[in-house]
This record gives C-alpha cells, structure tokens and sequence, in this order.
C-alpha cells in the first residue's frame, strides 16, 4: 500500500519492532485494509506473529504494542479477537487523500518506488491470414491495458507483435488468393472448403500486379486437378502448395505482397481501438537468420534431441511430459514449436521479464514452451504467460458465429464502429481474463446506467459539469476545513480514492486490469449516490468548496483510471 495513513501506520510500528522486537523481520509486518468498517481502517495480525516469536500471549503482545502507539491520524486502536490490532482512522485524516490527489493529478497513484525492470508484453500475434477479429479483442485491450499501466508504474516496457509469417498457414493464404484469381479464368478449377473462404481474400486479388496475373493466368489453362484419395481437404491443401510453388514464378513475390498488406491490415485493425506497438517480430527472419537452427544445435548438444521417424523430436519427457515433441518434421520443415523455442531464447536474454498474452486454447502448449526454456538453461521463471478465454459476441441474444477459414467472423473494426473503442475496451475487461465473457453488443450501445462504461463516463462528466457551473475556484487549491466532509457517503468516496494506488500497485503485480474497472465501477457508484441525495453545490461558501474539492478528487481519480484503461473521459454526456 501507498496511501499516506497506511504509512503512518507502518513507521509507527516498524519503530516500535526495531526497539522491542529486534529478532522480528519487520519486512514481514502486515497492515491491511479492513473488509468492514465493524473492525476500523486498517488491521494487523503482528501480535499473532510475534506470540510464537516470544512464547507470549498475542493478546498480551497486542496490549503493549497499542499503549505505544503514537498516532496522530486514529481517533481509535482497538485489540480485537484473537489478537488483531485494529485502527480506526478520523474523519480529517481521511480527507487528506484530497490534498495528495490535487497536488499530484494525473501522477496519482503512481507507486513511489518501483523495480528497474524492462517488461516485453506480446499480445494479439494472430496469424496474418485474415483480419483482426472480435475474438482477438480481448487479449488486445489485456495487453495494451497492461503495457499503460506498467510504464504508469515505472517499468520500461515494449509492446510487441509476433507475426507468423512462415509456414503452412501463410501457404494456404497464398493459394487461397490464386485459386479465387484461377477461378475467374478457368471455372472449372476447385476451391477447397479448407481454404481460406473469406471476402477479404477478393481484397487481396485486387492488389495483384497485372505481370503477376499474366503469368497466373497461363496457369489456369493447366489441368490441375488434385489427384488426392477421399477428397481429404487437407491433402487437397498441399497438392496445390506443392504444384503453384513449383510452377509459380512469381509464388514468393506473391505470398510476400500478401504477407506485407494483411500485416498493414492488422495494424489498422488494432489501431481503430488505440492500439500501437513497439515492435513488429518477424518469425521469417529467425529462419532466415539461423536462430532457429542455432537453437536446434544447443538441444542436440545438450542431448535433449530424439531422431524418430525421419524426424527430430525433443525428448520432452524428461522435464515431465506426456510425450516427446516433434522439432523438424519428416520433409525437413521445422515447427512452430522449433520457432518458438529461438523467439523465446531471445525474449529472456533481451527483458527481465517477458509477458506472453495467448488464447485459452494454448493451455497445453504452456508446459512445453517452459520446458524448452529449462532445456535451454533460461530462467523461465522470467516468463509470464497469460491465458485468455475466448469472447462470445452476442446481438439480439444470440452468439455470433467464429471460423477465419469459413470466412465467418465479426471483425474488430466493425465492432468498433458500431459500439465505440471506449466500449469495446470496458467490455473486454470486465471479467478476469482466464473467464468466459459474453460481450452484449446491445448493453454496449445502450445510454443507461446498466451499461457499464457509460456509467462510468458518465460519472466524470457529471463532476465535469458540477466544477463547471460553480461560482467558486477554491476547490482545486489546498484544502481547508477538511473536517467539513463528514458525511458517511463522504467518507465512503474518500475510502475509496484513497484505495487507488494500492488497486494500480495489484493491477501491476497480478496482471489484471479488471481491478481497475471493478474498482472504477464502484467509485461511480458512491458518487452516482451522493450527486442524487447532496446539495454539492449551495450558498455555504466553505462546505461548498470542500464538497467541490472532492468532487475534483473524484474526477482526477475516475480520469486517471480510464486514461490507463485506454478509454475516453468526455466531458458531455
């Protein structure tokens, strides 16, 4: 914790330790927020520590701790149960959070202290074989989220995007995109049902150079009919792959004109929600430079590498897995699983801690990375890796339905544009990550307090418009008659301005923004209730100015959590 009457609180007790109890590790004292106000402000269980320690009794320890207490900010110490010694805080102490808020702005709740560490976040990552969709928003708005809020922190953080961009499903795009182009001068050509089915292939059609649809279009008096048992789509796949890339001339050309404006696309996509990187990670250059190869090697050096079936395998089973993991395949490809092995390799040795935002579905894969990086001889304990379930899109109460190669999907820009970034961003931070969320496409456009981010706006506008209309300025000054806010809606509001930084300091350590919204909602809350049951503004000069002061404290409060949150504090409403 950070606020100024916890602090007091501690000095006061860590010098009481340090004189009485020098054999006790003061780091180890605990002061928490109580969860009723039955049992004061704030508590600590130190007297059940130390009994232990000094073979006394808690209720004995807690006693003579209290009758050294020299605190200026509690109208009350209480020992109570077993031994928890409980602070009750008075009312003006309570309100110097004001004065803290006022003087700092938008560096309130800024930890005063913090690691010296550089953070890579990678988040998103989807392949760039279609468009960004609402099934990546999620972990989108985690991700940057997350990255505010650390660099508010102290941290030096990057944001970064892995873009696959090697392997079979860059192939399937590529043929995709010329079978549609083959289609329209040979009708008589298929179009695999696995192939990649969406509109925005045509997107990708018009792009071509008119060199490049000469030589496709003297493909298309080809027979090339797959000559593959069952129709199994899959082969249908490669038979394609393997003929346009041996037939192709301009295949490379192609797969890299594609590559270069589906990854532009994404890009846009993520920008109409505020969302830009860092860096850009191109798989194709861990192939192209060796690093995947280099990593390779280190396992076979290291015995870590199984030859099987014509293939590498890394014998995984004996960092406790199931089953050995395949590193180059039978035709000599190498794995994702290989390219990520090298990504990773990098990612520990560049950050001091490295945060890895992946889709629920990676959830095996989790175990196998970590072991790769204990094969490796890395500290994987420098790697996070965050997992997060998928979000059902709903209209009209019913859930829309996801497949990028069917070509069925809502696209995150069209959610943007028909609920606002703000929304989008609030709804997917609603719930912990690791939670199945249902986004209301309806409840995100509806004006009312049911809607979450509305009624948080909302807030802020409303003490916006109440400065606003105020014949007095002293509100944004030092505070006086402090005393004055004594009304238990009052103290309840300041409580919870002052529990501010301590929920940006959680968000930080826990990697969950959803503290943040929660915490948001609630300030709205109490201040919802006391626009609608206190005259805030009236003709008493000084109750006027301090009640304004607090209404200035809460605005701050409500702007500075939405800025981290990447969402809008409009000042009308």
């Amino acid at each position: 914790m950070s606020n100024i009457n916890y602090q007091i609180i501690l000095e006061n007790l860590q010098n009481i330790l340090s004189d009485n109890y020098p054999n006790f590790d003061i780091k180890k004292l605990e002061i928490t927020r109580t969860t009723s106000k039955e049992f004061g402000d704030f508590s600590s269980n130190i007297a059940m520590r130390l009994s232990s320690l000094e073979n006394k009794s808690a209720l004995d320890i807690a006693q003579e701790l209290t009758t050294k207490l020299r605190l200026c900010i509690s109208n009350k110490i209480k020992v109570e149960g077993p031994g928890f010694i409980n602070f009750y805080i008075d009312n003006k102490s309570k309100a110097e959070v004001l004065k803290k808020i006022i003087e700092e702005k938008t560096e309130y709740g800024k930890p005063s202290q913090t690691l010296n560490k550089n953070i890579n976040i990678e988040f998103v990552s989807a392949n760039p074989t279609g468009p960004i969709h609402v099934g990546h928003g999620r972990g989108a708005v985690l991700g940057d989220s997350l990255a505010n809020i650390l660099k508010f922190c102290g941290y030096k953080v990057v944001k970064e995007y892995y873009i696959n961009d090697a392997g079979r499903q860059i192939d399937i795009l590529t043929i995709s995109v010329i079978l549609r182009i083959l289609n329209k001068f040979n009708t008589n050509i298929q179009f695999p049902e696995s192939a990649y089915q969406g509109d925005y292939i045509f997107n990708l059609v018009d792009i071509i150079e008119d060199g490049y649809l000469k030589q496709l279009k003297e493909l298309a008096k080809f027979d090339i009919t797959p000559n593959v048992e069952n129709d199994d789509d899959e082969k249908i796949l490669d038979f394609y792959i393997n003929f346009f890339k041996k037939n192709c001339e301009c295949y490379k050309n192609l797969q890299n004109q594609f590559l270069n404006y589906q990854v532009n696309e994404c890009k846009k996509d993520l920008q109409s929600l505020g969302i830009n990187y860092d860096h850009w990670f191109s798989e194709k250059q861990l192939h192209e430079n060796g690093m995947i190869d280099q990593v390779i090697k280190k396992l076979d050096t290291a015995g870590h590498l199984i030859s099987k079936d014509n293939a590498i395998w890394f014998d995984s089973k004996k960092f406790g897995d199931d089953k050995l993991r395949v590193i180059v395949r039978d035709n000599g490809d190498k794995t994702y699983f290989a390219s990520d092995l090298a990504y990773h390799e990098i990612k520990l040795q560049k950050y001091d801690q490295s945060i890895n935002i992946w889709g629920a579905d990676h959830h095996g894969y989790v175990k196998r990375v970590r072991n790769g990086m204990k094969a490796l001889k890395l500290d994987e304990k420098k790697l996070e890796i965050i997992l997060v379930q998928f979000a059902n899109l709903k209209k009209n109460n019913k859930v829309l339905p996801m497949s990028t190669r069917k070509g069925e999907f809502f696209k995150l820009t069209d959610l943007v544009k028909e609920v606002g970034a703000d929304a989008t961003r609030l709804f997917y931070l609603l719930r912990r990550s690791d939670q199945h969320m249902d986004f209301d496409i309806d409840l995100a456009k509806d004006n009312s307090k049911d809607n979450p981010v509305y009624y948080v706006q909302y807030a802020y506008a409303r003490c916006h418009n109440l400065i606003k209309k105020s014949k007095f300025d002293y509100y944004s000054s030092v505070c006086n008659k402090l005393e004055l806010l004594n009304l238990e809606q009052e103290l309840s509001i300041l409580d919870k301005l002052d529990e501010f930084p301590d929920i940006i300091k959680n968000v930080s350590l826990k990697f969950t923004p959803h503290i943040l919204v929660d915490y948001l909602r609630s300030l709205s809350k109490l201040f919802h209730n006391y626009y609608a049951s206190v005259q805030i503004i009236s003709q008493d000069v000084e109750l006027c100015n301090i009640r304004l002061s607090l209404v200035y404290g809460v605005s701050l409060t409500i702007k500075n959590g939405l800025n981290l949150l990447g969402i809008s504090s409009p000042e009308n409403m």
